[in-house]
């Protein structure tokens, strides 16, 4: 993943790094933006233009700032926003994080293919100062194991892992029956109650996918709203999101990149599933389904349909379902796993020592009270 050991301690003198305001960006800036998400190392459409800068204008993300790496010719080479703040989660001191919120699922900075060892030392070294400690949240295990580790071995400091967490991921198998971890019993059942859905619907049950569809966004959210996400005011519409979601989806379907797909007969939907394109990978982004037909799995049944989505395109890797580590549903039914850790890279002199120490300190303490009481 890394491009070879490291770079020199010359190289960061031809690279500069800075702190931009994302809504007041040119649109050559936002081009180089662009860009840079096409060819990134580790693909995160949540760190893209066309997911972030409906966020920051639409969940209240007006301090939010962009770190931006360039290289001497002014080519974006690394970006993630950030935030400053007092204290990171119980931990006191001035602190820089990557901004992550509800509706974010990664943490994985931009960073150019070729130089992201280069382009993260960059990053950090502007994120460092002023601050005790950087924090990185929910980075892919290579990414915070190759190069924020070969980054931070540079600067001569240890990063402290805060946390470890695995989610099901999927990837691409030449046989379509290997993907799915269900068997026996389990299978039979939602076949039955696949066949009782479309009965009580009375037409045959098909997955299409509505992508560029206005109307079918608005269907979405509606669908969600429906939902225990409604009752418990934490829906996207319940949430003022709604608008945010719109965006983005009319964003990455005008680039190709939305799959929109809605199960259902013709002229009633049961559930409904918004997944991202980002490289050669999938986000599922968010999923929704009807609770009048909760008795038939609505929702696990267009899994199972989605899963034969992502088989059809076979410029696709993998898929990563973005859902919560716990979540049983999807546990059980995809058998792969993505490994997400959270860093925290200290910061030189005083502070960062302080800084640091508390951490691992902290960081102990929660990994042991994890141990027993898993």
């Amino acid at each position: 993943m890394t491009s070879g050991a490291a770079f020199r301690r010359g190289d960061l003198g031809i690279q500069r790094a800075s702190f931009l305001d994302p809504v007041a960006l040119a649109s050559a800036d936002i081009d180089r933006w662009r860009e840079l998400a096409s060819q990134a190392v580790s693909p995160n459409p949540f760190f893209e233009p066309s997911f972030l800068l409906p966020a920051v204008r639409g969940l209240r993300g007006r301090h939010i700032r962009l770190l931006v790496a360039r290289d001497r010719d002014g080519a974006w080479i690394g970006t993630m926003p950030v935030r400053r703040a007092l204290r990171w989660r119980r931990l006191p001191g001035p602190v820089l994080d990557s901004w992550q919120h509800r509706y974010s699922y990664l943490g994985a900075p931009l960073l150019a293919t070729g130089q992201e060892t280069a382009a993260l030392a960059v990053l950090l070294r502007t994120a460092r100062r002023r601050v005790g400690l950087v924090a990185l949240e929910q980075l892919p295990d290579d990414v915070a194991e190759d190069v924020v580790g070969t980054a931070c071995e540079n600067f001569g400091v240890a990063p402290v892992i805060w946390s470890r967490a695995d989610r099901a991921l999927l990837r691409r198998r030449a046989d379509p029956a290997d993907y799915v971890l269900l068997r026996g019993k389990r299978r039979r059942e939602l076949r039955r109650q696949r066949t009782a859905l479309a009965r009580e619907l009375g037409g045959e049950l098909t997955t299409t996918d509505l992508a560029g569809d206005g109307a079918a966004v608005d269907r979405f959210l509606v669908l969600e709203d429906a939902g225990w996400k409604g009752q418990a005011g934490t829906s996207m519409t319940g949430a003022g999101a709604d608008g945010f979601f719109k965006q983005v989806c009319a964003n990455f379907a005008a680039a190709g990149r939305l799959k929109l797909l809605a199960l259902g007969t013709g002229d009633r939907t049961v559930a409904m599933k918004c997944n991202l394109i980002a490289g050669d990978g999938v986000f599922c982004f968010k999923i929704a389904h009807d609770p009048a037909f909760a008795r038939s799995s609505p929702g696990v049944q267009l899994e199972l349909d989605n899963i034969e989505h992502f088989h059809e395109h076979s410029g696709l890797a993998w898929m990563d379902s973005c859902a919560d580590p716990n979540n049983q549903m999807i546990n059980r039914i995809w058998p792969d796993r993505q490994h997400l850790r959270t860093v925290l890279v200290p910061s030189g002199g005083i502070i960062g020592r302080v800084g640091r120490a508390e951490a691992a300190l902290a960081a102990d303490i929660r990994h042991r009270l994890k141990e027993r009481n898993p």
